[in-house]
């Protein structure tokens, strides 16, 4: 059976930001850093903590969720209980509905309890995003990747440490680059973008003509159809090529989410495609 689930931080805001208040724990400090749209100021009400945390105790046993999943639970992605709790708190929460749909409204009211003078519509347009898969890890987010929290600390890989499955041999072919280059040029006169906005996209993704050279660059070269949709053939053929003996399908099934609209699809896929350390923009100056 199809559910929707918001696979995005405030989702699993209760096992991360909002998760802290429902089982006593508090938020580490410095894991956020360089993120450009990361709330910093996030407090729950004593109400909102008790009604978190009773529904926490609820979905618990409901879900037989083991609590060594949910001190850490970005590391056991295939343990059924803990998507069946994410799921059940997300419902009993109110961020989603009965049947699986976003709950928007509800989103609206109890991210702007929150946020107060902070505008709550960009991390509900970047996260609430539906998927019809029973349970999808939230690797990407918008402007900014949220791949650093789910998975175990590991060593120091520049900004990269803590991500399981960073690609560390990207090395593009001479006429691999050689055609990314010229489809860069003819993506980025189409999309009237900025050069100054290219050299460090990932800062500036509210910069419609960023969106659009993202989108432009995406079907040029054969990561998206004309209509917008993802071409997991040709995905799997250009990170094929580069990764070898390793196979490219944890990248594609990680990063190659349809999201809302393509501009949307295609941004979160570049940017999720570098974090994960296949540094195709960089190849294009």
């Amino acid at each position: 059976m199809k559910i929707f689930i918001v696979l995005s931080l405030f989702v699993v805001a209760a096992l991360a930001n909002y998760g802290d208040s429902s089982y006593g724990g508090n938020p580490h400090e410095g894991r956020y850093h360089g993120r450009r749209h990361y709330f910093k100021n996030f407090f729950l009400s004593k109400h909102e903590k008790s009604l978190l945390h009773r529904i926490h105790l609820e979905c618990l046993e409901e879900t037989s969720c083991e609590l060594e999943y949910l001190e850490d639970p970005f590391q056991y992605d295939d343990y059924e209980p803990l998507a069946d709790y994410m799921l059940c708190l997300s419902k009993k929460y109110g961020f989603i509905g009965r049947r699986g749909q976003l709950k928007f409204e509800n989103l609206r009211y109890k991210l702007g309890m929150i946020c107060g003078d902070e505008d709550p519509e960009f991390y509900i347009n970047t996260c609430a995003v539906p998927f019809d898969y029973p349970w999808r890890h939230p690797l990407i987010c918008g402007n900014a990747s949220y791949g650093d929290d789910i998975y175990e600390e590991g060593p120091f890989e520049g900004r990269h440490h803590g991500i399981k499955h960073y690609f560390k041999n990207f090395l593009l072919p001479r006429h691999e680059k050689s055609y990314l280059h010229s489809i860069h040029l003819e993506c980025q006169r189409e999309s009237s973008c900025e050069l100054e906005y290219l050299q460090n996209p990932f800062q500036y993704m509210d910069y419609e003509p960023l969106g659009n050279y993202m989108l432009c660059m995406s079907k040029r070269y054969g990561f998206m159809g004309r209509h917008g949709h993802l071409n997991f053939e040709n995905l799997r053929h250009k990170l094929g090529m580069i990764c070898g003996s390793e196979d490219p399908e944890i990248y594609i099934d990680t990063c190659a989410v349809p999201y809302y609209n393509p501009v949307r699809t295609a941004i979160n896929l570049w940017n999720c495609l570098d974090h994960h350390g296949f540094h195709f923009l960089k190849e294009c100056f």
